[in-house]
């Protein structure tokens, strides 16, 4: 779901990971207004995709005059799921008069892109995913040159002595010979 706002709130997360970043009005209207090409029986014209959740009145009127589309005022709260997007549109300056439809003068709308990621826990999770499998590729390592998973540790030792004690290799070279793998592969694995 793509959101359009003129606040964040922490809340509004859902225990989610959420990450910002700072955009320009051009990706907003990118992303949440559709427009129409003109037809015999209208003129055309913008229309909002997004799902607005903007709570101030004359803040809707100012986003609106910038993304040259309505965009209704909506006092709901949400709570964002993963993939979700909101777009937040922030006023920063004095103190908006009431019935205003412009920026005033000193005042701007900051945007900024909020991306809803996973929960915690499901990050967590895939993390865990992600060790197991990096532990998985180092014992398919470990098989391919026919040591045992338990051995490994052993033989680095071994290993790291014989190219530390021959600065042209030769002790790399020896235990690829002696693994009956070519030192190419060896290396690659290590």
């Amino acid at each position: 779901m793509i959101y359009l706002s003129n606040a964040f709130s922490l809340q509004m997360s859902g225990g989610n990971t959420t990450s910002t970043e700072p955009v320009g009005v051009e990706e907003v209207r990118r992303e949440c207004v559709t427009h129409t090409r003109p037809s015999y029986n209208d003129e055309g014209g913008s229309a909002l995709t997004a799902k607005s959740i903007v709570g101030h009145a004359d803040i809707a009127k100012i986003i609106s005059g910038l993304l040259n589309c309505t965009v209704p005022v909506n006092r709901q709260s949400v709570c964002m799921e993963f993939g979700d997007v909101l777009y937040v549109g922030q006023y920063v300056g004095p103190r908006l008069p009431e019935g205003c439809t412009t920026i005033p003068e000193g005042a701007k709308i900051e945007w900024y892109k909020v991306l809803c990621g996973e929960t915690p826990a499901k990050g967590k999770e895939n993390l865990a995913a992600a060790i197991l499998r990096q532990q998985d590729d180092q014992k398919r390592k470990w098989n391919i040159l026919g040591i045992a998973p338990e051995r490994a540790s052993e033989f680095l030792q071994n290993e790291d002595s014989a190219f530390c004690g021959f600065g042209d290799e030769k002790g790399r070279d020896a235990i690829a010979k002696e693994l009956g793998v070519s030192r190419k592969i060896l290396d690659m694995l290590l």
